[in-house]
């Protein structure tokens, strides 16, 4: 698959890139994997939980942790969110903070705070945003 709008990568424990990648304006994220090597792409997830990711990490146990925000239904002073765990094996993603549902009206974006240490992920709020 083509990139259309990478947001944030991040290195898995065996070199490969993965890019947390939006690819439709109204809704539709993936995690897009690339050998370094050859440059190669490999859809891993998109769609359900992901609207529209703009951070990414690999976690301890080799999965991703993606930070998205949900693409609002109307303007709203702060964009509502997730954090989303991706399974680079199979492309499975579970919910780890914020609304499962894809069009929320109300809400805080999931934000990461991540330590090496300690490996725990909290919630902030979001900053402001300015309606067009």
């Amino acid at each position: 698959p083509p990139l259309v709008d990478p947001a944030a990568l991040a290195v898995g424990p065996n070199g490969d890139v993965y890019v947390a990648d939006n690819f439709e304006a109204d809704g539709g994220g993936a995690v897009i994997r690339i050998d370094p090597a050859t440059g190669a792409k490999t859809l891993i997830s998109e769609g359900n939980l992901l609207d529209l990711p703009f951070g990414i990490l690999t976690d301890r146990d080799g999965s991703l942790v993606v930070s998205n925000r949900i693409v609002p239904t109307r303007c709203l002073p702060g964009l509502p969110g997730r954090l989303v765990r991706v399974h680079a094996a199979n492309g499975s993603q579970q919910l780890l903070s914020g609304t499962s549902s894809s069009r929320t009206s109300a809400g805080r974006t999931a934000f990461f705070a991540w330590s090496r240490r300690r490996s725990r992920l909290r919630s902030a709020p979001t900053a402001k945003v300015t309606c067009w």
